[in-house]
């Protein structure tokens, strides 16, 4: 939107030039919500008038009623040592397969999730199935890395809708899952995966946008993380979204 500028701005006239340009704005039925910030500059335009005055307006958004709202934690707090798992005891009882949207029992390959740290950090145990022929078709000296990442595809989905309460209808789609193997993960120790939820966005009192990074661990050591990040939408519009 261009006012003509009809005189030179000067320190001194900088608020009854801003009312007038607040005047302008009335007359076309605009009015500024409160802390609106205005940036001046001068644009000279052939076309129209040599001098003239450019207002840009930006706002700055004060709803308090804001739709989504962000938590974000600070990065590399988690750290091993915190969490003995003598202490922060992950048992191996199967988690219910609803909470990981899976329909076989044979599937499920983590056991029932914990809190670590209230809202952030949670931890449960691998549960390997060895007859399961999709992780298994061949003989194995160590765990699957497909394995370690599907166990921490079901552990987010789980955290979502335990501890985040994220409804049972919603969906989980992945935008990016990096993985780092530090070491092999063998077979016959007890593995664990710790994730610490360093984003989520609420809408509507839903989880609608999370991150993590996964920490897997044998005998107080780290063999592999996983870091990724989701949106949780409900069914129905996941359908809509998907191909046909």
């Amino acid at each position: 939107m261009v006012f003509p500028k009809q005189k030179e701005l000067s320190p001194h006239s900088l608020s009854e030039e801003y009312q007038a340009i607040l005047s302008q704005l009335a007359k076309i039925g605009i009015v500024p919500p409160e802390k609106t910030s205005f940036s001046y500059s001068i644009n000279k335009q052939t076309n129209y008038n040599q001098n003239s005055l450019l207002i840009t307006p930006t706002r700055t958004k004060t709803n308090p009623k804001t739709i989504t709202q962000k938590k974000s934690t600070k990065a590399a707090t988690y750290n091993l040592n915190n969490f003995p798992i003598h202490q922060y005891i992950a048992k191996k009882t199967k988690i219910n397969k609803k909470f990981i949207h899976k329909h076989k029992s044979i599937n499920i390959v983590i056991g029932k999730p914990i809190t670590l740290k209230s809202e952030k950090i949670f931890r449960t145990q691998l549960i390997i199935p060895f007859n399961n022929p999709f992780f298994f078709d061949h003989e194995y000296q160590h765990v699957p890395g497909i394995l370690l990442v599907e166990a921490f595809r079901q552990l987010v989905t789980a955290v979502g809708h335990i501890f985040f309460k994220a409804p049972m209808n919603h969906q989980y789609i992945v935008h990016d899952i990096n993985t780092i193997f530090h070491n092999y993960t063998n077979l016959k120790d007890a593995t664990y995966l710790d994730i610490e939820i360093t984003n989520i966005e609420i809408k509507r009192n839903n989880p609608r946008k999370m991150a993590g990074k996964s920490y897997i661990h044998q005998n107080g050591k780290i063999v592999s993380e996983i870091k990724s990040s989701w949106t949780i939408l409900p069914k129905e519009l996941v359908d809509r979204l998907e191909p046909k």
